[in-house]
């Protein structure tokens, strides 16, 4: 049986104006929900992913879950993001998304996160992170913070 559970980062809208050259840039935080497999992946390299529709989200989950079916997702509403780091010498670093922010100059939707680890990897494969946001066309970024 597998199990998957949806967990809730929180809602969250806000808009900041931010500094920017020739006018000002503005960004809305996105609400988002952890999607959390009851099992790693065996992806070991490094891979971001994006998802809009039905097609490209099976494609990636089945390179991370083989014939497992993958958690429903609703994509006139919503798109999934995933990060999967792999193992750098021998050593598991685990995503942690931090927030998920639309951004109108130049617009895009940047993933901030932040690596946990390292640690042993356990036989089972690599911990990723997948999560479901809202839907949206704009180019997708991920970004690294310390």
């Amino acid at each position: 049986m597998r199990i998957t559970q949806l967990l809730s980062a929180g809602v969250m809208l806000t808009t900041l104006p931010l500094a920017g050259c020739g006018g000002s840039d503005t960004a809305v935080s996105f609400s988002f929900s952890l999607l959390t497999p009851t099992f790693w992946s065996p992806l070991s390299d490094n891979r971001f992913i994006v998802a809009r529709n039905a097609l490209a989200w099976e494609a990636a989950w089945r390179d991370h879950a083989g014939d497992r079916s993958p958690p429903a997702v609703n994509f006139r509403d919503s798109m999934v993001v995933g990060i999967f780091l792999g193992t750098r010498n021998g050593y598991c670093v685990q995503p942690v998304v931090k927030s998920i922010t639309e951004f109108s100059a130049p617009a895009r939707i940047e993933v901030a996160y932040r690596e946990a680890g390292p640690a042993a990897c356990p036989p089972a494969g690599f911990p990723p992170a997948l999560v479901v946001v809202p839907y949206s066309p704009l180019p997708v970024e991920f970004s690294l913070q310390r």
